[in-house]
């Protein structure tokens, strides 16, 4: 069973007849599927591919009813298909899988990511040289509301993929965003309208004393990079509430 998405990424040029050919013929990992499947064309490169692979057993009906629930099968079907829990139970679902490929079909990075269910989406963000690839990653366990979708924000480059980072108070992190019950982040024009940054906010309990304690980032284009911006107070928000104002943020 093969679950196929074609996608041209870096805005440049979708893929050739001869390209789409050699993607249908590509070599797919033992009890996997094709769930996305990009191009990547940059400048002075040939063509390469980035698919994400996730597990044959997964069928669409039972992803749309994980994502955003569970990530565990045996969650949903238990009660409603007690024959296939009992598969899962005795073999684990497979985490996705991320490769990029050469032209030629080389895999010259993978990785295994933390759950099986995971998504790739093309941002083009007003002040970023380059689109970047937006990776989430389905961590919802079903119950608690600080878990949830995790969002990297990666570079197709020659080599393969590369995380973007931030710089927050002279050390660089991996530039992630967090969905859950209690966080949430969204793409907004700069202050001078002339760019687009990243918000995100967070609630957490306080470390000490009662209460909670809201965090809001701001993640603004620097050079090349990115850097963060972080203010914290007092307060409780949740994600069926309105995303905080703008000048809360840093």
């Amino acid at each position: 069973m093969t679950r196929r998405q074609t996608f041209a990424l870096s805005g440049l040029c979708a893929a050739s007849l001869a390209t789409q050919a050699r993607a249908a013929d590509m070599v797919i990992p033992a009890g996997y599927a094709v769930a996305q499947h990009f191009n990547v064309d940059k400048p002075g490169a040939p063509l390469s591919s980035i698919v994400l692979f996730e597990d044959v057993r997964i069928d669409r009906s039972l992803r749309a009813t994980m994502w955003g629930t569970s990530s565990d099968p045996m969650f949903i079907l238990t009660d409603q298909d007690p024959g296939r829990a009992e598969e899962f139970s005795r073999n684990p679902p497979l985490p996705a899988l991320l490769r990029f490929l050469t032209p030629e079909g080389r895999v010259s990075d993978q990785r295994a990511l933390e759950h099986p269910l995971a998504q790739m989406e093309m941002a083009a963000i007003r002040g970023v040289k380059v689109p970047v690839m937006l990776l989430t990653v389905d961590g919802h366990s079903g119950v608690g509301s600080y878990n949830g979708w995790r969002t990297t924000v990666l570079r197709p480059t020659i080599r393969g993929l590369e995380p973007d980072t931030a710089k927050l108070q002279g050390s660089a992190q991996t530039l992630a965003l967090t969905r859950t019950g209690k966080a949430s982040w969204r793409i907004v024009p700069t202050r001078d309208r002339l760019g687009e940054e990243i918000q995100q906010v967070r609630c957490f309990p306080a470390v000490s004393g009662p209460g909670f304690v809201m965090t809001f980032i701001t993640y603004r284009v620097a050079g090349d990079g990115w850097m963060a911006l972080t203010r914290q107070e007092p307060g409780f928000w949740e994600s069926d509430q309105p995303f905080p104002e703008a000048q809360r943020f840093p």
